[in-house]
């Protein structure tokens, strides 16, 4: 599938080092996030957030972009197959051809307030956060959709929820709100689905970017986008730095593995002024390049 839809190569000039970056689709995403990748169809997901479009790509059927009329916070793969996003206030359950087949979760939340990131944990959970539109501090909050369509809340007074993932042993959650400078984790129950003590896995100097959305390997490794900072990180379970990988933009926004070989990476130029957005061409764009390990099965909601 990679040699198909690679569309361009690394040229000269353009922001960051872009060494080992390819365009896998130039989609010009304001706020591209939550890349998911499904092995079933070989098909990659993600979502445009504030124009509220739904992105896919395959082999059979290239770019295809489903539009909706509020903004998509992200995308999760379902078991019964399609996928699910966060709308409005609502998750709306969808075919494999973006048409609604089940009735919508409704989430209870207050105006102004929209959802963000989020996955699916290894027990088939929905855990959806959400921010303020205008950005004020503490009004988001983390929550867990479970397989009945029960809706719960694990986190209150976030800012910003973003990056969600759980390590091999399904024990740790990792969690960013990107109004606070660290990657946090939790012990995490998945039989129950509950969060208890946490900790920072890494706590990050401002100057380098905000966390954002991040993906577990399957080694373990904790890899997370640092928006404005123009790199991916990879942490150990332990909270060391591994590796750091610049990226041809300042606004990469979620990695994704796929099981084809490849580390996928939305970007955004949602903030940027002409003269930035003009100096850093692939912002908004899906980067790809080969990924140096696994990642972890994408878990699917088996509601």
């Amino acid at each position: 599938m990679s040699e198909k839809i690679l569309q361009h190569e690394v040229r000269g000039g353009d922001v960051g080092d872009a060494s080992g970056w390819s365009v896998a689709v130039a989609c010009h995403c304001e706020l591209g996030e939550r890349p998911v990748w499904d092995s079933r169809n070989a098909t990659l997901w993600w979502v445009d957030i504030l124009a509220g479009a739904l992105h896919s790509l395959d082999a059979h059927h290239g770019h295809r972009v489903r539009q909706r009329d509020a903004p998509l916070g992200t995308v999760a793969l379902r078991d019964r197959g399609g996928v699910m996003v966060a709308s409005a206030r609502s998750i709306v359950l969808l075919d494999d051809d973006g048409r609604i087949d089940a009735e919508p979760i409704e989430v209870d939340f207050d105006e102004g307030i929209r959802f963000n990131d989020g996955a699916v944990d290894p027990a088939g959970r929905f855990v959806v956060g959400t921010t303020a539109i205008d950005g004020r501090r503490g009004a988001g909050a983390l929550y867990s959709v479970d397989v009945l369509g029960g809706v719960r809340t694990l986190l209150e007074g976030v800012t910003e929820s973003n990056g969600v993932g759980w390590s091999p042993d399904a024990r740790t959650m990792y969690y960013v709100d990107s109004g606070e400078p660290a990657v946090r984790r939790y012990d995490y129950d998945c039989e129950t689905g509950n969060v208890h003590r946490s900790s920072d896995l890494v706590a990050l100097d401002p100057a380098t970017g905000a966390p954002d959305g991040l993906v577990v390997d399957a080694e373990g490794g904790v890899w997370v986008a640092m928006w404005s900072g123009g790199a991916l990180l990879r942490y150990d379970s332990g909270g060391s730095l591994l590796s750091r990988w610049p990226t041809p933009v300042t606004r990469p926004t979620c990695p994704a593995f796929a099981d084809d070989g490849q580390l996928y990476l939305t970007t955004a130029w949602e903030g940027l002024d002409e003269t930035h957005r003009a100096g850093q061409p692939w912002a908004g764009h899906v980067l790809v390049r080969r990924a140096p390990v696994a990642g972890l099965p994408v878990s699917r909601f088996a509601g």
